[in-house]
């Protein structure tokens, strides 16, 4: 609900009706659950603080889209912003709560939902989307069409090397938007390493109150090393969030090329259907594992001087087992792109649906049913295990061998959910090699 799309102002209309439909849809959710002691006001309001985000959101994009003369650099810098705000938020949250106030993307949690139940977040985000939305009115009235108010950025004379090889070429296309997607991955790992050594203390200020212990994952009764391990089992969902939404991006532009009618001049040079679809999956998936090996050098870096200080090799073979769900999804998407080209945004509805489950879907307690429908929820469960059996050795034969046998049984899923993954590429490259093409 937050991911930036470019609206125009005649669809304004449509985008907070949008949010209004996904606004009841999770409260009713919500309420059927039948949870004891959350009512139904409770239930909207929560709700309520979801939907007037992603409105608010859609205005900022609506605004930088009549600010920049291109549709990427309007998107580059509507997520750039967004995640700068995640990044003051994190801050505001550990060391600065009373600062939360100036950040927007921190009222969804001033609603003290389910405690105080505060409407005024809702109403002040809602007032800055209608300013924002003004703002746009106004410029829009005073530009061209097709024209933003920054000028376009003129290109180089000579092609550089990276435009002499067909990979080079699609890394070309979005060079800039991996520097930053990078950049801000690598900037949030940093920004929750510097919260291990504080969750103890956090948590402990949180009083007879759980709400923040559920959000963060971790268990009443966790202590030490136990809580550490449950808060990053969080954190790397979501980096892994991050890291899949990148790789999404760069993959989506083999669907998005081909919509434009730009693919068309690429088979007019001795290109394979099967190099195109080949390079551009390679580099989402490559991308992807990058982007979530720079969230976890984040974190050990700024943790790696403290006294319990987690080694490289150990956050990383926790933390990089979640590309194999990337790779799912990106395969999934890949299958859309061979199949019905025309519906690839399809596939941010389910990394909603895995982020919902992932944050909150053990608050509320979903059905297992439910949450085995998250590609992440058995992921998360190898490093638990495996943490168990180490932490364990030397309790006895038989505790040993039960515990390895269920990581063994995970492990399995893994295995499982990456074989399936290249199964669906190679479906997904027939179809794609098979169908024709499109545009518009």
């Amino acid at each position: 609900m937050l991911a930036f799309h470019l609206p125009t102002t005649v669809d304004k209309e449509p985008l907070f009706l949008l949010h209004v439909v996904i606004t009841l849809a999770l409260a009713g959710t919500i309420a059927a659950q039948n949870v004891p002691h959350m009512p139904i006001s409770s239930d909207f309001l929560f709700a309520a603080s979801i939907g007037a985000q992603g409105f608010l959101w859609g205005m900022l994009a609506l605004l930088l889209m009549n600010i920049f003369p291109e549709a990427g650099a309007a998107k580059g810098a509507g997520i750039g912003i967004l995640g700068g705000f995640y990044i003051l938020r994190m801050y505001s949250d550990i060391k600065a709560v009373h600062l939360s106030w100036f950040n927007p993307l921190s009222w969804s949690y001033l609603t003290d939902v389910y405690v105080k139940d505060n409407w005024l977040p809702v109403f002040l985000t809602l007032l800055l989307a209608v300013i924002l939305l003004v703002i746009a009115y106004l410029l829009e009235l005073g530009r061209d069409v097709s024209a933003g108010y920054l000028p376009e950025s003129t290109g180089k004379a000579h092609a550089g090397f990276l435009l002499k090889t067909f990979p080079g070429f699609v890394f070309r296309q979005q060079r800039v938007a991996v520097i930053g997607w990078l950049i801000g991955v690598f900037v949030m790992g940093i920004t929750y390493g510097s919260m291990i050594g504080q969750i103890g203390n956090l948590i402990s200020s949180a009083g007879s109150n759980n709400y923040m212990t559920q959000a963060m994952g971790i268990s009443v009764h966790a202590t030490g090393n136990l809580m550490t391990q449950q808060f990053l089992t969080t954190v790397f969902l979501v980096i892994s969030m991050i890291s899949v939404c990148f790789a999404i991006t760069s993959l989506q532009r083999l669907a998005s090329e081909e919509r434009k009618n730009r693919q068309e001049q690429l088979y007019s040079f001795p290109l394979s259907r099967l190099k195109v679809y080949a390079t551009y999956t390679a580099q989402a998936w490559i991308l992807g594992v990058i982007a979530q090996f720079a969230g976890i050098l984040g974190i050990y870096l700024v943790q790696m001087n403290s006294k319990s200080a987690l080694s490289l090799a150990s956050l990383l073979s926790a933390g990089m087992i979640s590309i194999v769900g990337n790779c799912f999804i990106l395969s999934v998407l890949g299958l859309l792109i061979a199949f019905a080209p025309r519906f690839t945004s399809m596939i941010w509805a389910y990394v909603g649906f895995t982020f919902f489950v992932g944050e909150i879907g053990n608050m509320l307690k979903f059905p297992a049913t439910l949450m085995n429908l998250d590609v992440y929820h058995n992921l998360s469960k190898v490093t638990q295990t495996t943490s168990k059996v180490l932490k364990h050795t030397s309790s006895g034969y038989t505790y040993d061998i039960q515990i390895t046998a269920k990581t063994v049984a995970i492990w399995n899923n893994v295995w499982l959910v990456l074989a399936l993954a290249i199964i669906l590429v190679i479906v997904g490259f027939i179809g794609y090699r098979r169908r024709d093409m499109i545009s518009g």
